[in-house]
């Protein structure tokens, strides 16, 4: 994979987690009587969560992926 498409990969699932991330802060922050606004709110800050770790794939060195994948 050449360099150039990685930085697009890490700038796009970043882009994507941070406005996923504010999604769900923002639904969360008024007040959140609703079952459902605490639900999304909860789901999309992990889904922000889990494009982080779309981002930390791809910025770890390939000789790691066996130590991380057995932790």
């Amino acid at each position: 994979m050449s360099k150039y498409l990685s930085n697009e990969i890490i700038l796009l699932n970043s882009i994507t987690a941070i406005f996923i991330f504010f999604l769900g802060l923002y639904v969360l922050y008024p007040n959140s009587k609703r079952k459902i606004q605490k639900y999304f709110g909860i789901l999309c800050l992990l889904l922000g969560a889990w494009f982080q770790s779309f981002i930390l794939r791809e910025i770890v060195p390939s000789w790691s992926y066996n130590w991380l994948i057995n932790w």
